[in-house]
């Protein structure tokens, strides 16, 4: 143990994992196998019960309702826990499955595995138990689970499962597809992570998944001696229903001291309010319609000499908030109309911090793009922290003078998301460009730079803003607005490029649909 975390440049102190030497932004710090897992019942015959791969999937000719990608992952799924489960059946009658009680089984059942306990012939028939709705101690009775493991050589009593459950509960995460809206595709144990770990609503690590295997990666410099943090939540969210959660997971007196709760960045959460009743914001409908009125080159002009608003929508508070993180991009004093357009189209583009000092030569200058060129991302690297206190802090406080903020609540938000996944699915791509740009705004407000969330965010951006360049050249878009744009979405894609890398790497779908984007843009350059 003490010879990985060397290697990882990570250490132990007094049970709590802290930075051994200095860890840039995009290392992993801790790598980990889950001890059990199990995917969302919802999506069983999607995923490898065994491994999680999405691949071509077999039935198990004996139960019919485990699904696994190959005969390995069939054999040590057998061997840990699918002996317990695999019941002859002509087809899958576990339509409702309770995952909590699965993964505590195979948490159980994993255990007893590897610490080699005999094992008796099964005797009796034992069917799992599939619940409804209730308490998380009216879905888990341990007495039956005992029962149910018993016959197979699995000897626990009721108190011992109660127990581990304790410290399963604590553990478990939420695995996500990253090629899929960071959805949760199933249910992890890790306990290094739990153990050693501590939470922060503003984390210096991000959780990424690598078929089943959870890694965190570095968000950002950390310095020897720094504890290694991550967020147990998700930080769209407002302080007291993070609190409920992390309590949830780790007891009732469970207090967050972090930079978020009690620190510069509080004002965070007094800006997106306690409950939707206290700051109410948009819905799905009114973000369609500012969406579809949303003129974004004339907003950007607008914004170069506009006072402060008494009242930011949508679109006003997205370029409101940019021009205070990205003042020079606002600046009118440009020399001739043809750059003074592109950059008023690139108005959101160096919210990524690193870009700032070469987009010049590369995006914003007359067509030389070097898109291999991320020399300014070690510029980030280095001064991220300084970078974000004189961008990010300022204009959360610009934000909390404005008397009225309705786009930035916890509904408008939440609305947001969801119209953003409805205006994909429907392929209309102008006004989600316009959604996600809204999104990335304020994502880069909650979430530090290079978080999974954010890096994932910059891809959709950069995909939105491609196919509704495509969307608006077949109605017809004038030449000069086509350069405008298409610098815009070469810019993006760099964006999203650079932080796909450091973040998730290039063995991921991620990666390869970002090439794939870059390759076809470019290719469609050449064209013209």
């Amino acid at each position: 143990m003490d010879d990985y975390l060397t290697k990882q440049g990570v250490q132990l102190q007094e049970n709590i994992l802290v930075a051994a030497k200095p860890i840039g932004p995009g290392t992993t710090v801790l790598s980990q196998q889950a001890l059990a897992s199990v995917p969302q019942p919802s999506i069983r015959g999607q995923r490898c019960n065994y491994c999680l791969r999405k691949a071509s999937l077999q039935c198990c000719s004996r139960c019919r309702s485990a699904y696994f990608c190959s005969n390995e992952c069939f054999r040590n799924a057998w061997l840990q826990f699918h002996r317990v489960l695999c019941e002859p059946q002509d087809y899958d009658i576990y339509g409702d499955v309770d995952a909590d009680r699965w993964l505590l089984e195979r948490a159980a059942l994993t255990l007893h595995s590897h610490n080699r306990l005999n094992h008796s012939k099964k005797s009796s028939s034992t069917k799992p138990t599939t619940t409804t709705t209730a308490t998380i101690k009216e879905i888990l009775e341990f007495d039956d689970i005992s029962r149910g493991l018993e016959p197979f050589g699995c000897h626990y009593t009721g108190q011992e499962l109660e127990d581990l459950w304790q410290k399963v509960r604590k553990a478990t995460f939420d695995i996500v597809d990253h090629d899929q809206y960071l959805d949760p595709i199933a249910l992890g144990i890790y306990p290094l992570t739990s153990l050693y770990v501590r939470h922060s609503c503003r984390p210096n690590t991000g959780v990424v998944y690598k078929r089943g295997v959870q890694l965190l990666i570095a968000l950002d410099d950390i310095s020897p001696g720094e504890s290694i943090t991550i967020s147990y939540v998700d930080l769209l969210q407002s302080k007291a229903e993070r609190m409920q959660e992390l309590r949830q997971r780790f007891g009732p007196d469970f207090e967050c001291h972090c930079p978020r709760c009690e620190g510069d960045f509080a004002i965070l959460d007094d800006l997106l309010g306690a409950s939707t009743e206290e700051r109410p914001g948009y819905d799905e409908a009114e973000l369609e319609r500012q969406c579809q009125t949303w003129n974004v080159l004339n907003m950007v002009k607008a914004y170069q000499t506009i006072a402060t608003p008494r009242v930011l929508d949508a679109s006003n508070y997205t370029h409101y908030t940019s021009r205070i993180m990205a003042p020079d991009i606002y600046s009118p004093a440009i020399s001739s109309n043809n750059s003074n357009h592109t950059r008023n189209h690139n108005h959101l583009l160096p919210l990524h911090n690193h870009h700032r000092h070469h987009h010049h030569n590369t995006n914003y200058g007359n067509g030389n793009d070097d898109s291999s060129n991320y020399s300014g991302f070690h510029f980030h690297a280095k001064e991220n922290k300084i970078l974000t206190a004189k961008r990010v802090l300022p204009a959360l406080g610009a934000l909390s003078q404005v008397p009225s903020v309705p786009a930035f609540t916890l509904q408008s938000l939440r609305s947001a998301r969801k119209l953003l996944r409805r205006m994909i699915s429907e392929n209309r791509w102008v006004e989600a460009s316009r959604c996600a740009l809204y999104l990335f705004v304020t994502y880069r407000l909650v979430y530090p730079t290079l978080h999974p969330t954010l890096s994932y965010h910059s891809l959709i951006v950069a995909r939105a803003c491609w196919n509704s360049l495509v969307q608006l050249e077949l109605a017809g878009l004038g030449h000069k607005l086509e350069r405008i744009y298409e610098n815009g979405v070469r810019t993006w894609i760099a964006v999203a490029r650079e932080s796909v890398y450091y973040t998730f790497g290039q063995e991921t779908n991620l990666w390869r649909e970002i090439v794939e984007l870059q390759w076809v843009f470019e290719r469609d350059q050449k064209l013209k």
